[in-house]
């Protein structure tokens, strides 16, 4: 059965009971349309804007102002810093741990601390109760052995049900009213390993190794199609973020005249590298339950568990570059603290209609892209 849901608790992957052999995936559908940017979950990272400070000179604030053409936000313009204040700011950026831990930087660290999901221009906590987010996940199963081959070190697939296979989510989310891009929204396609531990080898001075007991589902890759997003991500959440063009939407049936199917497609270059279809899709009262978060199901689901990735940062220059990396360590993200609202909520029971297919790329056609394109492929994920 595929669920398209309107609700504020997350998705959470579940198998079906009748599992078909490792070659033939099964799928399974989660669509949710909340009130609430899903990024929330990371909210436990979010500075607080009580008692916040400019640092070296710089602070921005903000104000509506009623214009002939309407109320607008008015940003005055900063005052420009002195040379000792660019000093100190530099300076300070590389203390913020110890000075005001809760401050985002990112370069280029002269301008100041920079806006992103997580930090206001003030340094205060974005308000995200008006941000709506569509959420389509795919569940397919998949032998364990190919999602073995393409986790990083330390990390290990685990199997379902005492079986040789796995789960990977595959998961659309179009985000809008976001207020940390004043109201704009952009949409991504993660892919999920699920049912995943990270079991370091013995080295306390791995980063990841407080995290060595924990185990849910591993983001393999993000792609989203707007480049701020992107570096925010990659750079304060260790995220494995790339650029993709993303398309999609929900399609009106030439029957009924009703939007039954929801169509997405993750093209580089115009090539249309991934593309997933799910018809027969009926509105269903909110509460109902969903399959994908039936309790007797061994599958993890980020939503609801841990995230898990790998943040991993090439270094600069000689003589580390190439050897030794600036950054290279597992992540943790927990789920959601507060769960979204639901607001709307489908269902199919037309499961064998799912469509996921992925089309491998030579390099002309993706050249930075067709080696995460080619290890998608060997997933087998397509119907």
């Amino acid at each position: 059965m595929l669920l398209l849901e309107d609700r504020v608790a997350p998705a959470d992957a579940t198998a079906h009971s009748s599992r078909p052999p490792p070659h033939l995936p099964s799928h399974q559908l989660q669509v949710t349309w909340t009130t609430r940017c899903s990024s929330m979950r990371c909210s436990a990272r979010l500075g607080s804007s009580d008692g916040q400070k400019q640092r070296a000179g710089w602070g921005v604030q903000a104000a509506l102002k009623d214009t002939p053409g309407g109320r607008r936000l008015v940003t005055p313009p900063l005052s420009r810093p002195t040379t000792t204040a660019r000093r100190n700011a530099i300076t300070s950026a590389s203390q913020m741990s110890t000075d005001q831990p809760h401050l985002y930087w990112r370069s280029p660290i002269g301008f100041g601390p920079t806006p992103s999901p997580r930090q206001k221009p003030d340094g205060g906590r974005f308000d995200y109760n008006d941000a709506e987010t569509l959420i389509a996940d795919v569940i397919c199963k998949v032998p364990i052995a190919l999602v073995q081959d393409l986790l990083p070190p330390d990390f290990v697939a685990l199997a379902q049900n005492g079986e040789a296979i796995t789960t990977v989510t595959i998961q659309v989310m179009r985000l809008s009213n976001l207020p940390w891009l004043a109201g704009r929204g952009y949409d991504t396609l993660g892919v999920y390993f699920n049912n995943v531990a990270y079991r370091p080898a013995a080295d306390a001075s791995d980063p990841g190794a407080e995290i060595s007991a924990q185990s849910g589902s591993f983001l393999a890759v993000l792609f989203e199609n707007l480049c701020d997003p992107i570096v925010t991500g990659r750079e304060e959440l260790g995220f494995p973020k790339v650029f993709a063009d993303l398309a999609g939407g929900f399609a009106r049936s030439e029957e009924t005249d009703e939007e039954t199917t929801f169509n997405f497609t993750a093209s580089t270059f115009a090539h249309d590298f991934l593309t997933l279809s799910i018809p027969g899709l009926t509105a269903v009262p909110p509460s109902t339950p969903s399959p994908l978060f039936d309790a007797a199901n061994e599958t993890r689901h980020h939503s609801r568990d841990e995230t898990l990735t790998h943040r991993f940062v090439p270094a600069v220059g000689a003589p580390k570059r190439g050897r030794e990396p600036d950054a290279d360590y597992a992540v943790f993200v927990g789920p959601a603290p507060v769960p979204p609202l639901l607001k709307q909520h489908w269902q199919s029971d037309q499961l064998d209609g799912v469509d996921v297919r992925v089309r491998p790329a030579s390099f002309q056609q993706a050249p930075t892209l067709h080696h995460i394109i080619g290890g998608l492929d060997t997933l087998d994920l397509g119907t």
